[in-house]
């Protein structure tokens, strides 16, 4: 990890925590905030809003964030790839696009859950990127122009159907936006979950993703 990074990051990790913290305070005091175990029957709404609403919200954001990024180092690892991640290979667009089409055109689908349809699609839209990559051998600017290119025409897919179905629109709209609206813990504890796993794979494949970042003339030097 390099200077800066081991100055900004925690830099950025504390005024992301100061600015939840001054929410929060400004919510309720906090001599009033609720005690563990959390019990809505005897918490007032602000203690409700404060403890199943601002609190899981701040979570998955984190914890959002922190999958995006491990995501993000593996792709640019394996792809040898400095600009890779989820957004500019249009991963995050072709997800999105399942999901708005699930959601319109067949909304059964869902019952199962939304992770089934972004999987789908994110991975569709990751074969197709890998796909036209391969003919330019994987090349960095290849593809990062194939993913643009396939990111850019799921999303004006996505907005296309969207504004065809105004009934949806203002719901789609928001998701597509990143809303981190929470209720409970439960979108926390399934991402936590998510994101422990991911961390386990990642540790397990920390050495083959080092020889893959060496590339095919670094290898043939070490022989």
């Amino acid at each position: 990890m390099s200077r800066g990074i081991r100055i900004w990051l925690p830099l950025a990790a504390f005024l992301a925590f100061g600015l939840w913290w001054l929410a929060a305070i400004r919510l309720l005091p906090l001599a009033e905030w609720p005690a563990l175990p959390f019990r809505p029957g005897g918490m007032s709404l602000q203690q409700i809003l404060l403890a199943f609403g601002l609190m899981p919200r701040g979570m998955i954001a984190l914890l959002a964030g922190a999958a995006l990024g491990l995501s993000g180092a593996i792709l640019q690892a394996v792809l040898r790839n400095p600009v890779a991640d989820p957004t500019t290979l249009g991963i995050s667009s072709g997800a999105q696009l399942a999901l708005v089409l699930a959601t319109i055109i067949a909304p059964d689908l869902l019952e199962v859950g939304r992770w089934p349809v972004a999987m789908t699609g994110a991975g569709l839209a990751a074969g197709l990127v890998l796909l036209i990559g391969a003919q330019r051998a994987f090349a960095p600017v290849t593809m990062v122009i194939a993913g643009m290119l396939v990111g850019m025409t799921a999303s004006a897919i996505a907005t296309a159907v969207t504004l065809a179905q105004g009934q949806y629109l203002l719901s789609l709209v928001i998701w597509n936006g990143g809303a981190l609206v929470q209720q409970d813990w439960s979108g926390v504890q399934s991402l936590a979950l998510v994101l422990v796993l991911g961390g386990l794979g990642a540790a397990l494949l920390a050495r083959p993703l080092r020889v893959l970042s060496l590339g095919a003339e670094g290898a043939a030097g070490l022989g």
